[in-house]
């Protein structure tokens, strides 16, 4: 993460999280129209210092499941809140997606 220096990390750190929303979707019938988390915060979703108790996006409730060999579509869109800070101005971030597949006893994810 690069910022500028004029601001502690902590604070840059803490405004990027909160000022990331993340929407993500499912497609069906070639819609993207299952919405699965819309405008979530990423001070809600990341593990970070501190974040003990967050578990991330849980796809249990929107209702996916997937049998063996099937696949899903799905449509992710980022965006900074445009009422972020200060401590984001020109700030530059990498963001790595980690999905997470656990086998269910059923055969469903």
């Amino acid at each position: 993460m690069k910022y500028k220096p004029t601001y502690k990390k902590d604070d840059v750190y803490r405004g990027f999280l909160e000022s990331m929303k993340l929407t993500v979707k499912q497609a069906s019938l070639l819609k993207f129209d299952n919405i699965i988390c819309e405008g979530e915060s990423f001070s809600q979703l990341v593990h970070y210092p501190g974040s003990e108790g967050l578990t991330g996006l849980q796809f249990g409730d929107s209702g996916l499941d997937l049998g063996p060999g099937e696949s899903i579509d799905l449509k992710y869109t980022l965006l900074m809140d445009e009422a972020s800070g200060d401590e984001t101005e020109n700030l530059t971030a990498s963001v790595d997606f980690v999905i997470d597949v656990a086998d269910d006893p059923e055969g469903k994810i």
